[in-house]
């Protein structure tokens, strides 16, 4: 007995420390918890959060070149020399030791100022960008998650249509080993069975990769187990598309990346005209210096001011402003290609919203049709009025009326969500969705 309880909790031990007996983690769920955790863990978004602080990081950078810099030297210097004097006329002993503090300001500097203005521009794009991977990573995640839902209710819609085509099977064999109904009837309702059982493993298939790519998404292991929660909403709101289209042009990511490059090219053109100016700068300088033989300690300090100014460079600079130039004219062109193709956007997913608004409400309507259709072939079929064939249509009609209608209704939901990505508004929350 003894033997036993030590062996229970030997066992109970290893699993609760030894790594790999783990068990994988279960989660449920929703849509917003998804998209919440994939801000958190998606691998892009966490490479876009680190180049925008990068980029910040260079703008300080780029900063501090127009600030006071502190240097500290020191130094052992070895000359050669005769009857202790040395041969380098330069040297100040045959041994010295020195060491020297220096302040060191730019006054004016083109280049300095060019490197602000760039670096200050970059910071606000990787801002600009960041926001656009999160938008790309949030569509992603609401395209995933409606196609897992749109292939478990597959696989709700098929298992209950494929009892439907079992019974038809079932009854088949029996009119027909009383003499009731050609062995035609039997084969066709087992093949058709045999396709409904296909198509219910397919969907079986596609819902557990789309899990998988969710868990990819959301950064969560591969092994853990992840049950989805419902979505609430049943309608959806649509705003006029010229609403849409002005808030595209004012918050899509893209055109305010492509904006920021052409005020950089437009700040190049006309700060590189201030190379021509002189740069200038200023310092002080304090420092000692031992000598031998003479063993005597120097000491001084020393200001001073200095100005650069370009003379002659083979016509370096203007090139850089004409390359400046065509850079802004490409970007512009860019831009003006670029509206146009996110208002075309914009047009698409909206049209794609309504149609299957449409779809949807069809779906509804001819799922009402469908069931009473299959009730009286059935009851046809019994009565001998008409034939198994008929039996089988009506059940696929029905078949395919309910899985059109959860493809329309989450096909909306996929709409809407990339109709607020084209205007650069799409979020977490459900705002979108309303």
């Amino acid at each position: 007995m003894k033997s036993g309880k030590i062996y229970f909790i030997i066992l109970l031990l290893y699993f609760v420390h030894y790594p790999g007996a783990a068990r994988p983690q279960e989660n449920r769920l929703d849509l917003h918890q998804l998209m919440e955790l994939a801000l958190k863990k998606n691998a892009d978004i966490q490479f876009q959060r680190g180049e925008k602080q990068i980029a910040k990081y260079q703008w300080r950078q780029s900063v501090s070149q127009l600030l006071p810099q502190v240097d500290v030297e020191a130094g052992l210097i070895k000359s050669s020399g005769r009857n202790g004097m040395p041969d380098f006329i330069a040297a100040n002993g045959l041994f010295e030791k020195n060491a020297w503090l220096s302040l060191q300001q730019p006054i004016f500097n083109a280049s300095n100022i060019m490197n602000v203005l760039n670096s200050r521009i970059e910071q606000q794009k990787q801002g600009v960008l960041y926001s656009q991977a999160m938008q790309d990573v949030l569509l992603q995640v609401v395209e995933a998650y409606f196609t897992a839902l749109q292939n478990r209710d597959d696989i709700t819609v098929y298992k209950k249509n494929l009892n439907a085509f079992k019974i038809l099977y079932d009854q088949s064999k029996y009119l027909y080993e009383n003499g009731v109904v050609p062995e035609l009837d039997v084969k066709k309702s087992r093949v058709e069975y045999l396709l409904q059982k296909n198509m219910l493993l397919k969907a079986r298939k596609d819902y557990l990769a789309a899990l998988n790519y969710i868990k990819e998404l959301t950064g969560l292991a591969i092994q853990d187990s992840l049950d989805l929660a419902n979505i609430l909403f049943t309608t959806v709101h649509l705003d006029s598309l010229p609403v849409y289209l002005q808030s595209a042009l004012e918050n899509r990511p893209e055109i305010k990346a492509a904006e920021l490059e052409k005020k950089r090219y437009a700040d190049q053109t006309r700060l590189i005209r201030l190379q021509h100016l002189p740069s200038a700068n200023a310092g002080v300088y304090y420092g000692w210096d031992t000598v031998d033989p003479f063993q005597s300690t120097n000491k001084g300090w020393q200001v001073y001011l200095t100005l650069s100014m370009p003379l002659w460079h083979w016509g370096r600079i203007h090139r850089e402003q004409q390359i400046a130039s065509i850079h802004y004219q490409q970007t512009e062109a860019l831009t003006n290609r670029l509206q146009k193709q996110i208002k075309q956007q914009v047009i698409n997913f909206y049209q794609e919203c309504r149609i299957q608004m449409q779809q949807m409400q069809a779906m509804q309507e001819s799922e009402r049709d469908a069931t009473e259709a299959v009730r009286m072939a059935k009851i046809g079929y019994q009565e001998g009025t008409i034939t198994n064939l008929d039996v089988i249509n009506t059940q696929k009609l029905l078949t395919e009326t309910q899985v059109k209608y959860y493809q329309a209704l989450y096909a909306l939901y996929v709409a809407k969500a990339g109709l607020y990505r084209s205007i650069g508004k799409l979020k977490e929350d459900f705002s979108w969705l309303e």
